[in-house]
């Protein structure tokens, strides 16, 4: 078990706005960081296109809780290398599991 808090998260911006999605590094070890759009960022604003699925549709995630420490994302992570399942895993409430 991994909090997101040791994955040495960071806010995702575009321009002026602000927590439209979280970037973290893999909690696999492999120094790869990784980005999450949201649904509903934290600024009440409209979804930005961070990360698109592996047939280049856009993808967001619906986030519940405000802080890193709280943070629960729905549905599971998947994070794809090369077509192939890198890494899939849950957020919730600030705790990553694979």
């Amino acid at each position: 078990m991994k909090r997101l808090t040791d994955l040495d998260p960071h806010w995702l911006r575009d321009g002026e706005r602000h927590g439209i999605g979280v970037s973290f590094e893999c909690s696999c070890g492999c120094g790869d960081r990784m980005a999450v759009g949201f649904a509903n960022p934290l600024d009440g604003g409209a979804p930005v296109i961070v990360t698109r699925n592996v047939e280049g549709i856009p993808t967001w995630w619906q986030r519940t809780g405000d802080t890193f420490e709280t943070m629960s994302l729905s549905p599971s992570i998947v994070v794809w290398r090369a077509k192939k399942e890198h890494w899939h895993g849950v957020l919730q409430d600030g705790i990553v599991t694979p």
